[in-house]
């Protein structure tokens, strides 16, 4: 089994509330169109659309922000650098 450690190098605690809040409203107004118009279906399918676009979200963030380890030594070496 591979493990896999991930390292979040700067993130504030504003970016995080922002990623977290735009997520909710997504859920909120995919499943609360069904809910207005009082449609089990549409609240299903506002469901499903939104686990698709979790799902989505996290593989492409995962692979865009994913480094080897000499990729990650080089970006740690610069961020150290540029702090001095």
């Amino acid at each position: 089994m591979n493990n896999v450690k991930v390292i979040i190098i700067k993130e504030t605690w504003q970016e995080s509330l922002i990623s977290d809040f735009i997520t909710f409203i997504m859920a909120f107004l995919l499943i609360g169109v069904g809910v207005y118009f009082v449609s089990p279906a549409m609240q299903w399918v506002g469901f499903i659309v939104f686990i698709i676009f979790v799902l989505t979200r996290v593989i492409f963030v995962s692979k865009k922000r994913a480094k080897t380890i000499p990729e990650a030594r080089e970006l740690l070496d610069k961020l150290d650098n540029n702090s001095v």
